[in-house]
C-alpha cells in the first residue's frame, strides 16, 4: 500500500511518538527463533515468502528483477529454510519454499 501511495505522488511521514500494541505473545511450544523471523507457522511462512516475491515482482525497478530472481530469491529461500530445518521444523521450510515460488509464478 505504501508503494502505491508514493507512486501516486503522496509523501510519507514518520510519527516518532506513535505507539503500537502487539497482541499474541509467544505461546507455549512456539519456537522463539522462527517467531523472531516472522515464520512461526506454516501459513505465516508461506504468505511471508509469497508476499516478498510478489512485492518485488510488482514494485522493484525492472532492471533489478534479474538480480533479485537469480540471486536474492535463492539466498532468502536457503536462509529461511536452513533456519527452519536447524530448528527441526521441516514443514515450515517446505511452506517457505512453496510460498516463494507461488509469489514468483502467480499473478494474484
Amino acid at each position: 500500500m505504501t508503494m502505491k501511495l508514493i507512486k501516486s505522488g503522496y509523501r510519507g511521514v514518520i510519527v516518532r511518538d506513535a505507539l503500537t500494541n502487539h497482541y499474541g505473545a509467544i505461546g507455549k511450544g512456539q519456537n522463539k527463533v522462527l517467531r523472531s523471523l516472522g515464520v512461526e507457522s506454516t501459513d505465516r511462512a508461506y504468505h511471508f515468502a509469497k508476499n516478498r516475491s510478489k512485492f518485488m515482482r510488482k514494485f522493484a525497478p525492472k532492471k533489478n528483477l534479474p538480480i533479485y530472481f537469480l540471486f536474492w530469491v535463492h539466498a532468502f529461500c536457503i536462509y529461511y529454510m536452513f533456519i527452519a530445518l536447524k530448528e527441526k521444523q521441516s514443514q515450515i521450510a517446505c511452506a517457505y519454499f512453496r510460498g516463494t515460488w507461488a509469489g514468483i509464478l502467480k499473478n494474484s
